[in-house]
């Protein structure tokens, strides 16, 4: 998609991550006046028979619950700090929903402040969040059957679970 509509989505969706924590979400009127918007940025105009409550309900209704509201609420690194055992952290360089970026400062000094010394953190490059292959390539869009579990991944795992002599 354009850089510009994309650039839209992302402020609607921030928005509603916003209005999700304060838990405004659940007046119905801001719910679909959130979902108006989200399904103009994605270039519908405001008066396309298509923005029904129905549709919108459809697209964004599983966002109003609870586990959302926790999910967007949740500090992780509030759960990574109380950890005193071996811990692997394996991040996909091209993950786009859990960033190297935005995640491997945060969670490494939790687990300093944890006081826990007994930590690997791994970054696979041209690995996705999911760590799945065909034919050892990253698929640009994942197809139920023909994926695998990065070798990479599992080797990684194997040696920490060696080197650590981890037992659970």
């Amino acid at each position: 998609i354009p850089d510009e509509t994309a650039k839209s989505i992302e402020a609607v969706w921030e928005n509603y991550i916003e209005l999700i924590q304060d838990g405004r979400v659940k007046n119905d009127s801001v719910f679909y006046d959130l979902g108006t918007r989200f399904l103009m940025a994605h270039g519908l105009k405001k008066d396309d028979e298509r923005i029904t409550h129905t549709f919108i309900d459809q697209l964004l209704d599983e966002y109003r619950g609870e586990w959302y509201q926790y999910f967007f609420n949740t500090d992780v690194t509030d759960y990574i700090k109380k950890i005193k055992k071996p811990y692997l952290v394996v991040f996909g360089g091209n993950d786009t929903q859990t960033s190297v970026e935005q995640n491997l400062i945060p969670i490494n000094k939790a687990l300093l402040e944890a006081e826990n010394n007994q930590y690997r953190i791994v970054v696979l490059s041209d690995e996705d969040h999911f760590f799945v292959r065909y034919n050892d390539k990253r698929m640009d869009k994942h197809e139920f059957g023909k994926m695998e579990i990065s070798g990479r991944l599992m080797s990684t795992i194997k040696e920490w679970l060696l080197y650590e002599r981890v037992i659970f």
